[in-house]
């Protein structure tokens, strides 16, 4: 345990004092593997190197938690690259840790090689690897252990020194109040209705932008990437991101509650929302200069991140349209139609999803 905890440190060059306890916000002191908060006495374990802010038996996943446990010790033996390779047979999943373009989004927020980010959701470290390239300190935070025991793995046999893997919650951040450069959420927000599903989604959706707020510095940024609740693509009947259903994104909360109850037993909980909503949730958070982009062809994989603006947004479907000889008549028909309502409506209120960049 020590010599995880040894190399923990030597991974991050990070000073443990810089958490906070994520319930009262009073100092931490280290013990031994662990930390003791001097104002309510809890204590947070530190496991195999990876401080532990919340329960490390919670497990949400692309695969079941047994496969999971099965990755990491062949990641720790053969190297994480070859265990993904062998165990990995989902091309979504494949191409969801494996593609770098998922951190295009960061060109669009001002940063530099000493700027402080965290990383809220981490997954499998698709963000966090990349951005750790060009930002000083990445602290990378995830609900799930597995998951920050896999970047922690990554990191370190990719050699990236300034990467901190944190188990923690997004509406209780273990970091204190104006520390950091950055906070994203790059499809995590429409999840935290997860975290309790007794409570409303909207409610935890805004205490988790509402600590963002409380951790950035004075002018620093928030970041969301997500889905349109009124996405075309929704209402020409694709099923659903989150729910892998048709149309519940599109129906009155209580409904799709209710459809999701019948279908499946359970709530509707993954909540997205219209652009203006979006923005709304951030001015709640006291976020102000809020810009929205469109990331083509979702914010997921992005191949270009455009202002969201009728002029930028018209003019790269027209591009893709002159050159799209490679596209299905049905791609086509369904850009065709979605410049067509763009240029009606006047911003792109009927893209897939979208990017946001808000300051404080």
């Amino acid at each position: 345990m020590r010599e995880h905890k040894e190399d923990s440190m030597k991974l991050t060059g990070t000073n443990l004092g810089e958490f906070c306890c994520p319930e009262c916000k009073g100092t931490l002191e280290e013990a031994l593997e662990a930390y003791h908060c001097n104002s309510c006495n809890r204590k947070y374990l530190i496991q195999e190197g990876i401080p532990c802010f919340s329960d490390v038996s919670t497990y949400h996943g692309e695969v079941p938690k047994p496969l999971m446990s099965i990755i990491l010790k062949d990641s720790d033996q053969l190297g994480y690259r070859r265990a993904f390779e062998k165990h990995i047979r989902d091309p979504f999943i494949y191409k969801y840790v494996g593609d770098d373009t998922r951190s295009l989004w960061i060109s669009i927020i001002p940063h530099t090689d000493r700027s402080r980010f965290l990383d809220i959701g981490c997954g499998w470290g698709t963000n966090a690897l990349p951005i750790s390239r060009e930002v000083g300190l990445v602290y990378a935070l995830d609900a799930t252990f597995e998951r920050v025991k896999f970047v922690e793995i990554r990191s370190r046999q990719d050699g990236r020194t300034n990467i901190r893997p944190v188990l923690g919650s997004a509406i209780k951040l273990p970091v204190p109040n104006n520390s950091l450069d950055i906070v994203a959420f790059n499809g995590v927000l429409e999840w935290l209705g997860g975290i309790d599903k007794k409570r409303s989604p909207i409610e935890l959706q805004r205490e988790a932008l509402s600590e963002a707020w409380r951790v950035l510095k004075p002018g620093g940024y928030a970041y969301i990437g997500i889905e349109n609740r009124y996405s075309l693509r929704y209402m020409l009947g694709e099923p659903d991101d989150h729910s892998f259903m048709r149309f519940t994104s599109l129906m009155p909360r209580n409904l799709a509650n209710l459809y999701c109850y019948l279908r499946t037993g359970g709530p509707y909980f993954t909540h997205t929302h219209s652009l203006a909503e979006y923005c709304k949730l951030l001015r709640e958070a006291h976020f102000s200069k809020i810009r929205s982009y469109l990331p083509w062809p979702d914010y997921r994989n992005p191949t270009s991140i455009i202002p969201l603006e009728r002029g930028s947004v018209t003019k790269h479907l027209s591009s893709l349209l002159s050159n799209g000889s490679n596209m299905s008549f049905r791609q086509q028909v369904y850009i065709s139609l979605l410049k067509f309502l763009t240029a009606c409506e006047g911003k792109g209120r009927l893209c897939h999803s979208f990017c946001f960049v808000a300051q404080k």
